[in-house]
């Protein structure tokens, strides 16, 4: 069964595993805290989900330029974020970047691991979306 669109993105089919971007611990945590504190955690997932693309784009628009410090900022940036809401393979894929932000401006690979990161952001931002209700 081919996967479903859903206003231009690939939405899963009932033959795929459930996302698991986020931690189980930290989705219990998160959870909690909406309970403890109504719209604290909405917050943080609208701010995560404004931000992240922002952060994207520095990213790719960093390695145009070849600036690696920018690229190493966007990153560490990016992997704060991801980190606090317990994305586990955002913060992995920013950190890689992070990292080595200097061999990544001349890495002909990096292109994809852009590609790459900004895919599990958007499946993270996607799971975001749906904690609360869940």
């Amino acid at each position: 069964m081919p996967p479903r669109r859903f206003a231009g993105k690939v939405a899963a089919t009932a033959n795929e595993p459930a996302m698991t971007a986020i931690k189980p611990e930290a989705r219990d945590l998160l959870r909690a805290l909406e309970r403890q504190q109504p719209g604290t955690t909405a917050d943080l997932l609208r701010l995560f989900a404004v931000d992240a693309p922002v952060l994207l784009q520095r990213l790719y628009g960093a390695h145009a330029m070849r600036d690696a410090e920018g690229l190493a900022q966007a990153a560490h940036y990016l992997r704060s974020s991801a980190l606090a809401l317990g994305l586990a393979d955002v913060e992995t894929g920013a950190l890689a970047l992070e990292r080595d932000a200097v061999a990544a401006l001349d890495d002909p690979g990096t292109r994809a691991r852009l590609d790459d990161l900004r895919g599990r952001v958007e499946s993270a931002v996607r799971e975001l979306g749906g904690l609360i209700g869940g």
